[in-house]
């Protein structure tokens, strides 16, 4: 058998994979992945993937790599397929044993199916569309999977402290939206707990306290205390330590007790403010106005 070269081998795992192959090609790859260590790890995350997403649209394949592996089931296939067509010519043959022994290995016999008709959505839709179908799906939500690891890496662990708290205020925000960052009242309870705080009462710029959770900025450690306003808009309050302080240093320099650090982004405003003792660091991230920072920071002051 002659052997193939990889590059070959590669543009062929996915029809391999669907045993799509004619008997011939697909032993040849077969036997090159049993030597080959490159072409198999990558046959079996392309394999991995491909159980993961056929399984979770419903078809489910066992693909099997080695050689004689590959070999059976090519052997099986082609045996269950004289078999239907010597079933089609004299149902008897299907009754009779010794008729499949004389040229086939003792195996379990395989019922034939009722009905020669597909059920269901096969009946609208051939395998091959659905086997794509699957594989589409499949790459959008690694896609999707991707943009959102991708974001979530630009908000938290990117750029200055000032800019990060906008960005995490937006990617955090749409999260929240998406119900993922939401938190019950005993999490909520423990998070505070933990870092040893009070939620801020702003009631007097309108804001209600919604929940915690956890999340970085700059890759500082913070928590994200999340409020919204009369319009449900969302207002961020971030509370973090010493790291926290130290990246604020690197951005404006000298950071001295209860200074009030703004940053305006568009419509944006970013406050941060440092407690007396110089061991925490409050953020505030929202549309605020001057006047409804200069409460909030008092509020935080005070604490």
């Amino acid at each position: 058998m002659n052997q193939m070269q990889c590059t070959n081998v590669r543009e062929l795992l996915s029809t391999y994979v669907d045993s799509e192959l004619d008997p011939v090609t697909s032993l040849r790859v077969a036997n090159h992945l049993e030597g080959c260590v490159g072409c198999r790890q990558e046959f079996e995350q392309f394999a991995q993937l491909n159980r993961l997403f056929k399984g979770a649209a419903g078809v489910f394949v066992d693909i099997e790599p080695t050689l004689t592996g590959r070999a059976k089931a090519i052997n099986d296939r082609v045996r269950n397929k004289i078999l239907s067509e010597l079933a089609a010519v004299s149902p008897a043959h299907d009754q009779d044993d010794s008729l499949s022994e004389e040229f086939f290995p003792p195996v379990i016999k395989k019922t034939s199916p009722a009905t020669a008709h597909p059920v269901g959505i096969k009946r609208w839709f051939p395998p091959k569309f659905l086997k794509k179908l699957a594989l589409v799906a499949a790459t959008v939500v690694l896609t999707t999977l991707l943009g959102f690891t991708g974001l979530i890496y630009w908000a938290h662990y990117s750029g200055t402290l000032m800019a990060g708290t906008v960005r995490t205020h937006w990617v955090c925000t749409q999260l929240d939206h998406l119900g993922l960052y939401r938190t019950t009242p005993e999490q909520t309870q423990n998070l505070l707990l933990r870092y040893q705080i009070q939620a801020p009462d702003l009631s007097a710029v309108g804001l209600k306290f919604q929940g915690v959770h956890q999340c970085k900025i700059a890759k500082a450690d913070f928590a994200h205390l999340v409020y919204l306003d009369h319009a449900n808009q969302t207002v961020s309050v971030f509370y973090g330590g010493q790291e926290a302080i130290v990246k604020l240093r690197e951005q404006a320099g000298t950071v001295t007790p209860q200074t009030v650090f703004t940053k305006q982004d568009g419509n944006m405003r970013v406050t941060a403010v440092c407690t007396a003792n110089q061991d925490h660091l409050w953020m505030v991230a929202g549309v605020l106005t001057p006047e409804q920072i200069q409460i909030v920071t008092n509020s935080i002051c005070l604490r």
